[in-house]
């Protein structure tokens, strides 16, 4: 048993004078000492404190022992003895193992409750070298013993009581000296013991507890325990007493402990009695320990710490508790203005509550992976003192040691773009991470480096501290590094594309870490080529800078494009050298554009277009315009379907040209000279007809010359004049019309039409010989009133249907002089204009099969021979059922084939036009209008107005006129010349 120091001997005095305290290592026994900074200790309230330095242990086997103060050998600290003993052995925030034992633990030397001493070996071993022990020892002094004290420490909870006889109560009646609570601790024996008058049976508790010195009473839930102190041992308690004070160690979980909610907060409790029996002495001590196990909460900015201010197992008079003191400590050491560290402390009757800010001072953030995630975890170490009286206990202390560890708090990395693109150097920042994490390799590009290669050529990698302790990387590219993606954009620009890669070796464990950024840069760097150009009478010349030709843009006329090794059109001349690239075109070469044309001259202009290499956008137009003095004939075909043609008279003797006219007699020359003229017309005017032919729609028309006759006696007599006869032909590309101009089908990919067709003129010669036959067919349609076929709605009637009601045509291939043929209806179509082009159009006839569909059904009616009909070959019939095209006027268009009759593709579906191109001749034939009516608004067929004139007689007398012509032309047939002229794409800017 140990005495108060003022009570040692001499001797003992002179011996604990020479025992090092705080500040001296080792002992004299101990000749191996820690090396400086290795080791840190200190004495926290009613505890000892040891740290040893990770750096130190680092790559090292480490234990402790206790060393026994009464001579036995060192005993190994164990998880078993740590809970029962009052030792914990645990890390800081930093990693540094940390050793905590309580001044009242095993193996710790005490005087008189003031003077405390402990000795620790401290084991270290790496790999084959041979064990070393040091030795150090810990003093600390204490002497502000509470009556009763409670420490919460991480693995077990203690109470120790202050050990006084207190004196003889003055109240008469005996049952008022003893508590109930008193009542309830004594042992059944010794309630009997006690006789009427409540006085203490002495002798006979003595005898029945003569073997006995200390008894502990649990009182947990399942009911009342009594048992001596060695069972009490054995269940993992620890209990002992010192020269003035007896106190109990307890685990949290023991079968003795209860968990209860106090407040919202979670309180474990043992509640326990020691009695003591010494002759006539019997002393009941209060040893109920409670402590709270819980009450954290988490933000991701804050931990919040919220404890009951009152234990109801600790105070059996709330009413008349008073709080004397709250105190807060951050690792091991006392805050004295917690306000000033950024922490909040506050307290009432119910709770006290602790705030500290997550990544606050005294605390430590440390980095990790999980699940593929970078995140951060906050720890701090906190001691909370809380001191308060009550009627029974003078003064209790209760002291709270509680390690606080954050959630895995996931968080992502930022990439920030901090490029100034005038420096043309890529700049990026990543962060923030904490100091321990390091970035060990970077892959720029299919490129990978280490960052501790600093040699690397044209990389920077900078460690850039930031003021809240973090820290990022900052890497350095240019932008006209290998690994650096380069793309032309826009008109001038480039876009540079940094695609990086960052590792980074995160937490304690190193455990590797990707980060992926991708940073863009557009610059304006790219300077766009501009073009010069002149005329030299006869050809168009452009001068094009070569810097970025093929390799950002290329040139194109119309769709071609132009390139010294792709075939180039005919009239082109491309040639370059080391700077410039020259094109040459000669004047009525495809890809003019013609703005002006008259009589005298033609204003043409080449247009070549600067297209990106990647989308063919078009960037800009190089134009060169050149008058182009002209005194022969020509004929042009443009885009939009207009024509113009100069003809010239070619005939002996000559003629008047301003008298010419094309197939429609009014259609007159525009501009006229005495020996040429100069017409403009669209081919859907002027009595122009269309054909399909090898892959191409011909449009046809002609110029004549009426030759005037002098009558005499009323009979017409023939003139001198000559006859003039002029065949104008366009020839555009039918694909590329029914694609695009025409909109019909599909337009493939990459296919973009020829804007401008082929002209060409055929003058006939005056020569007597036999006459050319007609390029164009001649095809007739009608629209039948019944499914008869019999009774047809006149030429000048306009015909009206309901729009429910089915729509029956016929057409007939009139006049077809050569072998027998059939002919075939190869596509057609309705649409709401007689334009050939207009939109919206529904299919009726595709691939000469009738369309059947939910919107238009259409049959094909037989044909068979009778009066109206003498070559069933040569008619077809169509009845069209149709619910789409609303109220209103519509048209139906027909391309046709003449086929030879029994070949093997005859019948309604015979092969596509690609396998009977060589075996058909096409046409083009527009029906109606006819006007669909809703039910209700339908006039009576009388009603229905008529074409102004008389068609019948109309057609009859311009028969006997073309008769007349053809007499008179077979007589007479003047030498004419063939002119060819062509005309391709003008694009605009």
């Amino acid at each position: 048993m140990l005495h108060r120091i003022s009570a040692l001997p001499p001797p003992m005095l002179f011996w604990l004078l020479l025992l090092p305290w705080p500040g001296l290592e080792g002992s004299p026994q101990q000749p191996l000492v820690l090396p400086p900074g290795s080791v840190e200790s200190h004495c926290l309230p009613r505890m000892f404190w040891l740290k040893l330095n990770q750096a130190f242990l680092k790559g090292k086997d480490f234990s402790l022992e206790l060393v026994d103060p009464n001579g036995w050998p060192a005993v190994p600290l164990e998880a078993e003895l740590a809970s029962r003993c009052g030792y914990v052995l645990s890390s800081d925030v930093w990693g540094n193992p940390v050793f905590r034992a309580s001044l009242l633990s095993c193996h710790v030397m005490n005087w008189g409750d003031e003077w405390f001493s402990l000795g620790v070996h401290i084991k270290v071993s790496r790999f084959s070298d041979p064990l070393v022990t040091y030795v150090h020892t810990m003093h600390c002094t204490y002497s502000l013993w509470a009556p009763r004290e409670i420490l919460c420490e991480e693995n077990y909870m203690e109470v120790s009581v202050k050990v006084d006889v207190p004196k003889v109560s003055e109240a008469k009646v005996p049952e008022q000296r003893i508590s109930r609570q008193w009542m309830d601790t004594l042992p059944e024996m010794m309630k009997l013991g006690m006789n009427r008058e409540g006085a203490y049976g002495g002798s006979q508790l003595a005898q029945e507890a003569a073997y006995k010195t200390w008894q502990m009473v649990f009182y947990p839930p399942t009911g009342r325990k009594i048992m001596a102190v060695s069972s009490v041992s054995k269940l993992g308690y620890g209990f002992n007493h010192t020269g003035s004070r007896v106190f109990l160690r307890s685990p949290y979980s023991t079968n003795e402990s209860e968990t209860t909610l106090v407040e919202g907060v979670p309180v474990t409790t043992v509640r326990s009695t020691a009695l003591y029996k010494r002759r006539w002495l019997l002393l009941l001590i209060d040893t109920t320990v409670s402590c709270p196990v819980g009450g954290l909460s988490f933000t991701p900015s804050s931990i919040t710490w919220v404890i009951p201010s009152i234990l109801p197992s600790l105070t059996l008079q709330p009413s008349a508790f008073r709080s004397e003191n709250v105190s807060l400590g951050v690792d091991g050491q006392r805050v004295a203005e917690a306000a000033s560290h950024g922490y909040g402390l506050s307290s009432n009757m119910t709770h006290i509550e602790v705030t500290i800010p997550v990544g606050a001072r005294g605390g430590w953030s440390q980095s990790d992976i999980l699940h593929g995630h970078y995140g951060t975890t906050y720890s701090i170490d906190l001691l909370l003192e809380h001191t308060w009286t009550d009627s029974h206990w003078h003064l209790t202390k209760l002291l709270m040691i509680k390690p606080i560890t954050t959630p895995f708090m996931a968080q992502t990395l930022m990439v920030t773009d901090n490029t100034v693109p005038e420096t043309r150097l890529f700049k990026v920042l990543l962060g923030s991470v904490l100091p321990h994490d390091q970035l060990v390799a970077v892959v720029v590009g299919r490129m990978s480096y280490a960052v501790v290669d600093s040699e690397h050529p044209g990389y920077n990698v900078l460690e850039i501290p930031f003021p809240n302790g973090t820290k990022g990387f900052l890497l350095d590219v240019p932008f006209d590094d290998p690994n650096v993606l380069k793309e032309y954009v826009n008109r001038n620009e480039t876009k540079y594309t940094l695609l990086v890669d960052f590792t980074l070796s995160v937490g304690p464990q190193q455990k590797p870490f990707h980060q992926a950024a991708e940073v863009e840069c557009i610059l304006e760097d790219v300077e766009l080529p501009q073009a010069t150009g002149t005329c030299d009478g006869e050809n168009m010349v452009l001068t094009i800078p070569m810097a970025g030709l093929q390799l950002y843009w290329y040139l194109y006329v119309g769709n071609q494009r132009l390139s010294p090794t792709s075939t180039l059109p005919k009239g082109y001349l491309l040639t370059t050298n080391a700077t410039h690239l020259l094109l040459k075109v000669a004047v009525f070469s495809k890809g003019l554009a013609y703005e002006d044309v008259s009589l005298q001259s033609i204003q043409v202009r080449l247009d070549v277009a600067l297209k990106k290499a990647d989308t063919l956008e078009t960037l800009d137009i190089f134009s060169v315009s050149c008058d182009h003095r002209v005194s022969s004939d020509f004929i042009l075909c443009f885009p939009n379907g207009t024509i113009a043609v100069s003809a010239l008279m070619m005939t002996d003797p000559s003629i008047d040209m301003g008298k010419a006219t094309l197939k429609d007699r009014t259609c007159k020359p525009r501009e006229s000279l005495q020996d040429r003229s100069l017409f403009w017309f669209h081919i859907t005017n002027c009595g122009t007809s269309v054909r399909v032919e090898s892959g191409h729609l011909i449009y046809e028309n002609e110029i004549t010359y009426e030759r005037e006759a002098l009558p005499r006696r009323g009979v017409p007599t023939i003139t001198r004049d000559p006859e003039y006869r002029l065949t104008l032909l366009c020839y555009y590309q039918s694909e590329e019309m029914l694609t695009q101009v025409l909109r019909l089908g599909s337009n493939p990919r990459g296919k973009r039409p020829l804007p401008y067709g082929d002209g060409t003129m055929v003058q006939q010669a005056h020569v007597r010989g036999p006459r050319r036959a007609r390029q164009t067919l001649e095809i007739q349609w009608r629209i039948s009133k019944d499914p008869t076929f019999s009774v047809f709605y006149g030429g000048d009637a306009i015909a009206m249907k309901q729009t429910s009601e089915p729509l029956f045509f016929e057409v007939e291939l009139m006049n077809y002089e050569g072998a027998p043929v059939e002919l075939l209806l190869d596509k057609c179509w309705m649409s709401v204009s007689p334009k050939f082009h207009s939109q919206p159009q529904w299919n009726v006839v595709v691939n000469r099969c009738g369309v059947k569909n939910s919107e238009i059904t259409t049959d094909f009616c037989p044909v068979d021979k009778s009066g109206q009909v003498k070559s069933p070959s040569l008619v077809k019939r169509l009845m069209v059922r149709h619910t789409r095209p609303a109220p209103g006027q519509v048209y139906l268009h027909c391309l046709t084939l003449v086929c030879p009759e029994g070949a093997p593709y005859g019948g309604q579906c015979p092969l596509g036009w690609e396998e009977a191109d060589q075996l058909s001749e096409r046409g083009y034939v527009a029906m109606g209008p006819i006007v669909l009516q809703a039910p209700d608004r339908l006039p009576a067929e009388e009603e229905v107005p008529a074409r102004p004139g008389n068609s019948f007689y109309q057609a009859w007398l311009w028969l006997a006129v073309g008769i007349l012509v053809a007499v008179l032309a077979f007589l007479i047939l003047p030498k004419g010349r063939l002119s060819v002229m062509t005309m391709t794409v003008r694009r605009k800017k």
